[in-house]
């Protein structure tokens, strides 16, 4: 009987512990992307095959959208050729293994041949760097969970269960199911490969022909489709600050103005409570008075410092999303019954200068130590969504102080209406 127990500890502790750890509470683990961006990442497990990677690669290629194929090892073997396609035409290699055997069947001699000897094949023959293992069915061992800590080769599950190995009826049906389950940060998990335990033949064909109406909806909606390795790493701060101003986003319950992923602002109802103010055009701003509280959609920002190559691009575009959102934002303003009775649109900002040119009136933060902390946290922002915000915060922009900004909608859509 204690020999029973012991056995049924120690292969708990050798399958049941790690599956638990990485797939249900992601330690160790990366089971989703960061949330707030507006993206997420389609991976393909099982291939590569000679009639369904193709048309899988043809319909990313046409959508120009990057993927991550978590491939086997004796199918790269058999099938090169595809596997160099994948690495030419710039998606992500990653390894799933040699040939799909279950990691709670496996001893620690053969895990090591069926992930890190596979992955080690992988970089030497096609002369990539393999960051990412995704164990098959999702079963983790004890020597694949520490070992993936000490070779960095990080183990991947996935938050968007798609059951397309048993895809059934039209391509437009299945990309539907996919589209609706649709989450910030989802990992998606797909096959090319029809062979495996379990699946239908002929299911990754549908996957290649909704592969177009995913994207092309993703696009239209203001998504970003990634590679896992197009998340970059963010320090303690960093996420930090970005879990503080997604907090503040519900607790101030700011709303987006017009469709996502079009316009920078958000807004959020409330009673003016501090001093009495005369706007430019003379509108006057009393205590008590309801007002428009006005938000930036970091997330939106940040997809635009991301795809920027330089500063000058980086300058136009900002110019370019303020002018394209003011409008959106005076037209909800005039439309939008619940901002029709505020008499007020107002907010933080950093950069002011832009924001009094397009005529919005900009006064000081007082007293001086509500100041000082609205500046700390706008900077704490800044950290958290610009790739370069601490470097840019020490190198002069720790100058510049948060200003309230004003204007009443009657200017808003006199200026922008049109």
């Amino acid at each position: 009987m204690v020999v029973v127990k012991w056995g049924l500890i120690l292969l708990i502790t050798y399958t049941v512990l790690p599956t638990v750890l990485g797939r249900t509470f992601g330690i160790g683990c990366l089971k989703r992307l960061p949330g707030g961006e507006r993206q997420f990442a389609l991976t393909f497990d099982d291939g590569p095959h000679p009639e369904y990677t193709p048309q899988i690669l043809e319909a990313l290629r046409a959508e120009g959208v990057r993927a991550t194929f978590f491939v086997l090892a004796d199918r790269a073997e058999r099938y090169p050729d595809l596997v160099r396609r994948i690495v030419d035409e710039g998606h992500e290699l990653a390894v799933h293994g040699v040939s799909h055997y279950p990691l709670w069947f496996l001893g620690p001699r053969r895990t090591r041949r069926e992930v890190f000897q596979a992955a080690r094949n992988l970089e030497e023959k096609f002369g990539v760097r393999i960051r990412w293992y995704r164990p098959p069915w999702g079963l983790l061992n004890l020597p694949a969970y520490l070992g993936s800590w000490y070779l960095r080769i990080r183990p991947v599950m996935w938050s968007h269960m798609s059951w397309d190995w048993a895809a059934k009826g039209s391509p437009y049906q299945f990309a539907t199911k996919i589209i609706r389950k649709m989450k910030d940060g989802a990992i998606v998990l797909l096959h090319d490969s029809g062979e495996t335990l379990g699946a239908r033949p002929g299911a990754p064909a549908v996957v290649a022909q909704a592969l177009p109406l995913v994207i092309r909806w993703a696009k239209q909606s203001g998504w970003r489709i990634v590679t896992l390795s197009d998340v970059e790493k963010r320090s303690f701060q960093a996420r930090w600050w970005r879990w503080w101003d997604s907090l503040g986003t519900r607790l101030v319950n700011s709303k987006p103005v017009g469709e996502p992923g079009r316009c920078i602002f958000r807004l959020a109802y409330r009673r003016y409570w501090w001093w009495p103010r005369t706007l430019r055009d003379g509108t006057r701003l009393r205590f008590g008075d309801p007002v428009a509280e006005l938000h930036f959609d970091n997330a939106l920002l940040e997809s635009i410092v991301k795809d920027a190559k330089n500063e000058w691009q980086l300058s136009l575009r900002y110019m370019q999303i303020a002018r394209e959102s003011l409008p959106i934002l005076a037209k909800a303003v005039a439309e939008d019954p619940r901002w029709q009775t505020v008499r007020v649109i107002y907010g933080l900002s950093l950069l002011t200068r832009g924001a009094e040119r397009a005529g919005f009136t900009v006064s000081p933060v007082r007293p001086a130590w509500l100041r000082w902390l609205a500046t700390r946290y706008m900077q704490g922002l800044m950290r958290g969504y610009h790739p370069q915000g601490q470097e840019r915060l020490v190198h002069g922009i720790q100058k510049l102080e948060a200003k309230w900004v004003y204007m009443s909608p009657e200017t808003l859509i006199r200026l922008f209406g049109s």
